[in-house]
C-alpha cells in the first residue's frame, strides 16, 4: 500500500469508530477476533464501530500494542494509522493472519466483568434480570491481592448514575463492587436493590437504635432507615472497593 493511498484511508475515517472500521478491514481483522483480543462482546465492538459506545483509551493501547494500530490516530485521528511501519511493513502486515501471538500478555492480570447495569446514586432504575457484560478491564493481580485482598471471582464492574452520592461517586462514574452474598460486612458504601431498584449509598449500622442508616453524600438528599419491619424489601448486592472516575 503506498503512503498516498494509507491517507486517503485515514482520510475518510472521520470518527473513531469510524477509523477503527477502516484500520481493521486494512489489517485483516474480524470484529469478532477483536471482541476476543479485548475481552468484550461482539456487539459492544459494533457499538463502537458505530459510534453508539466510546473506545476507551486501554482498549486503543491495547489494540496499538497487538495490532500496531496507533493509539493516538484511533481516538483523535492524529498522526499516522500504523506504529512505526514502511510501507512494505504495511503491505505485510495486512497480509498477515490472526493468530494468538498477537494478543497482549495479560498473566499479570485479572480481567474483569462490567456489566450493562445502571446503580443510581438518586431515585433508582430498574435492573433487568439478565444482565450483559459490556467488556472485561484489566486490574493488576498483585493490586487485588495485596491492597484490596479480595477474591477477584467476587469482583464486578457497574456504572453509576445520578447524584446523590457527589462528590465521591458522580454520574458515569465505574464502580468496582466486591459481591457479598445479600450481608453487610460493616459500614460503607454498598450497591443494594430495594424493591427492584438498584441503588449506591452509604449504610451504617445503628446498634442502639436496631435499625440500618441509608444515607447520601449529598446533603440536598434526606436520610431513610431500615428496621425490622422493612428489612425484608432490601437485598445487598455487594461493598463499593474502588471508584474510576471520569477527568
Amino acid at each position: 500500500m503506498s503512503t498516498e493511498n494509507l491517507n486517503k484511508v485515514q482520510q475518510k475515517a472521520g470518527t473513531s469508530g469510524k477509523r477503527l472500521k477502516q484500520a481493521l478491514d486494512h489489517v485483516k481483522y474480524s470484529q469478532t477476533d477483536l471482541a476476543k483480543l479485548l475481552h468484550i462482546t461482539p456487539s459492544y465492538v459494533s457499538r463502537i464501530i458505530n459510534d453508539k459506545d466510546l473506545l476507551t483509551i486501554k482498549n486503543a493501547e491495547i489494540i496499538e500494542h497487538s495490532l500496531g494500530i496507533r493509539a493516538s490516530w484511533l481516538l483523535s485521528g492524529s498522526g499516522n494509522m500504523f506504529v512505526n511501519l514502511s510501507d512494505s511493513e504495511v503491505e505485510a502486515f495486512n497480509e498477515q493472519k490472526t493468530s494468538d501471538h498477537l494478543k497482549p500478555n495479560i498473566d499479570n492480570f485479572y480481567w474483569l466483568p462490567r456489566f450493562d447495569v445502571i446503580a443510581s446514586c438518586g431515585d433508582g432504575q430498574f435492573v433487568p434480570e439478565n444482565e450483559e457484560i459490556l467488556e472485561t478491564l484489566p486490574f493488576k493481580k498483585d493490586w487485588i491481592h495485596d491492597s484490596l485482598r479480595i477474591d477477584p471471582n467476587k469482583l464486578v464492574m457497574i456504572c453509576a448514575a445520578g447524584n446523590s452520592m457527589e462528590p465521591l461517586i458522580t454520574a458515569g462514574d465505574s464502580v468496582l463492587v466486591k459481591l457479598t452474598e445479600q450481608r453487610l460486612e460493616d459500614d460503607g458504601v454498598y450497591v443494594i436493590n430495594w424493591n427492584g431498584n438498584l441503588r449506591i449509598k452509604q449504610l451504617q449500622f445503628l446498634f442502639s437504635e436496631k435499625r440500618i442508616k441509608i444515607s447520601s453524600k449529598n446533603e440536598d438528599f434526606q436520610d431513610e432507615y431500615l428496621d425490622e419491619s422493612n428489612a425484608h424489601e432490601l437485598s445487598v448486592v455487594g461493598k463499593v472497593v474502588w471508584i474510576g472516575k471520569k477527568i
